[in-house]
């Protein structure tokens, strides 16, 4: 199997729900044409994360409800410190939940961390050691 990840996807209890808190909210755009009536996909700076109606995938998948996204935490890594506190008031207008407050970390981070309107935990953070582009693994050759 190849080393790699190509989608974080995350069941969610409202569809139109999520697609009002990241498209209206947070101003992401979905990605591609065709809109399922099940899902929504959005291209997150080269990751796809697609948001799946939570009954559809488990009668899809044979996983029980309840399994899943408790042990995962998605992070965005941004440009600036400012940044972080400009999120995180946009996820509270959005109708986010913040579970802890943007503030000073181990090693010089500036994070604050936040619940969707179904639960799926987020970190946004700043790392003054490190910029976004360094964050970002060099591209692959498909040459190679």
């Amino acid at each position: 199997m190849d080393q790699c990840l190509s989608m974080a996807m995350l069941t969610v209890r409202d569809l139109q729900r999520s697609k009002r808190f990241y498209e209206d909210g947070l101003r992401w755009k979905p990605l591609g044409g065709h809109q399922s009536q099940f899902s929504v996909k959005y291209l997150a700076d080269g990751v796809l994360i697609t948001m799946i109606d939570r009954k559809y995938l488990v009668g899809e998948s044979g996983v029980p409800e309840g399994s899943g996204s408790l042990g995962i935490v998605l992070v965005v890594n941004v440009h600036d410190r400012a940044e972080v506190d400009r999120v995180a008031d946009e996820v509270l207008t959005a109708g986010g939940v913040v579970t802890s407050p943007a503030r000073l970390r181990d090693g010089g981070l500036y994070t604050f961390y936040f619940l969707d309107p179904d639960g799926n935990p987020w970190e946004i953070v700043w790392n003054p050691k490190m910029s976004v582009d360094q964050q970002k693994p060099p591209a692959s050759n498909p040459a190679s």
